[in-house]
Parts: structure tokens; sequence; C-alpha cells
């Protein structure tokens, strides 16, 4: 592991990049869930075919595990905007995304 940083925090060049500042890591998160996730198929304890809300029962969308895990579920994007510090809020993201609306098909 390396850690470097430097640069601006910011498009408009204001806010200086610190050793705390927070990132949105995209598509790096990715290879990680997968890995967990087949772990725990080839270990029984996830079907990929089941109901999201069998593990999650406040999910909205009706949608599979591998249709999630896949990006097919229809949830596009959430529905306002979220503050950056919301994000260390737990409960509160899983029950914004759990209530997201979707658009399957």
């Amino acid at each position: 592991m390396v850690d470097l940083w430097g640069g601006y925090a910011d498009s408009g060049r204001r806010r200086r990049w610190e050793a705390g500042s927070v990132v949105q890591p995209y598509s790096v998160s990715k290879p990680f869930a997968a890995v967990c996730a087949l772990w725990l198929v080839q270990a029984g304890r996830l079907d990929q075919d089941a109901p999201v809300q069998r593990h999650w029962p406040e999910f909205r969308a009706p949608a599979r595990v591998r249709q999630v895990l896949s990006h097919q579920a229809g949830v596009v994007m959430l529905d306002q905007p979220v503050p950056t510090e919301a994000f260390y809020d737990w409960e509160w993201l899983c029950a914004l995304l759990a209530a997201q609306h979707y658009a399957h098909g």
C-alpha cells in the first residue's frame, strides 16, 4: 500500500487535498464486493436467486440478489442529493438506499 495524496479536492481548486479527504470510490469496490458475495455463495450462505428482501427486508425494489450485484435491479440513483457527511451515517444511508424508487426494465 502507498499513501500518496496531493492537489485539490474540488474542481474549482479551492480546497486542498488532505490526508482525510473523503472521495467517491466509484467502481473500486466492485471486485471486493464480488469476491465477498461469491465466498458467501460458495459457503451456501447467499442464494443469488433469492429476493433481496430475504437479507434486507426494507429494500423496496422487487429484485433478486444477482440483479443487485450485476446492476440490473433498476435502482438507478439516489432520489435526493446527499451531503458527504451523511455517508458516515450507516443507518440513515441504508434507509435511503432501501427506499429508492426503481425503474426495472
